[in-house]
């Protein structure tokens, strides 16, 4: 089974409504020339679009993004800044307050989408040496955190694509997200980096 070979990273929430940009195919080396706008990044503070109004998490709490949050105003330009970004879910349910982009689509060395009728598709992605130790460095500061600071944000052009909750620090370079996000995202984050 193919997490054998990878360490499963459960993608939280359902984020469909993800155009595919183009057609992308099994075995398609990355990265391409858009890669540096696919970031991954540790998320600090998540709420639904619907709750926003209500209460700040501390994390926003007198944060420079504490208005946008609050207002929760997904179509309004999220503020971004030293060490941080503020995004919302593709499909605008949630959103968040981000930390400092761990690394990004250049750090992708290959990106395979495997097709799976049972399952859904899948997008494998491999690092670099470089990519690998951000990536263990950021999964292991993420496992064992209270929500949401368990969760790593993939982001694709400001939009998060999918926030996985991280079970296990991910050591060896590679990564799997799993078609339960909606086929259409495991396209998005492929073409982003095809």
């Amino acid at each position: 089974m193919r997490s054998s070979l990878t360490r499963l990273v459960t993608v939280a929430g359902v984020l469909a409504g993800v155009a595919a940009l183009s057609a992308c195919g099994p075995g398609d080396d990355g990265p391409g020339e858009d890669a540096a706008a696919v970031t991954f990044r540790p998320v600090e503070a998540a709420v639904l679009v619907e709750s926003a109004g209500d209460a700040l998490p501390p994390e926003v709490e007198g944060h420079e993004a504490a208005d946008w949050f609050a207002a929760g105003d997904c179509a309004a330009e999220a503020p971004t800044g030293e060490g941080f970004a503020a995004a919302c879910s593709a499909d605008g349910s949630e959103i968040f307050l981000l930390g400092a982009t761990a690394l990004d689509g250049t750090d992708v060395e290959s990106v395979e989408v495997t097709r799976d009728d049972e399952t859904g598709d899948a997008v494998t992605l491999t690092f670099s040496e470089a990519g690998t130790q951000a990536l263990a460095d950021l999964t292991e500061e993420a496992v064992g955190q209270p929500q949401p600071g368990n969760r790593i944000a993939i982001v694709v052009d400001g939009t998060v694509l999918a926030s996985p909750v991280v079970q296990s620090a991910i050591t060896n370079g590679l990564i799997s997200v799993f078609g339960g996000t909606g086929d259409d995202v495991v396209q998005a984050i492929a073409d982003a980096l095809d």
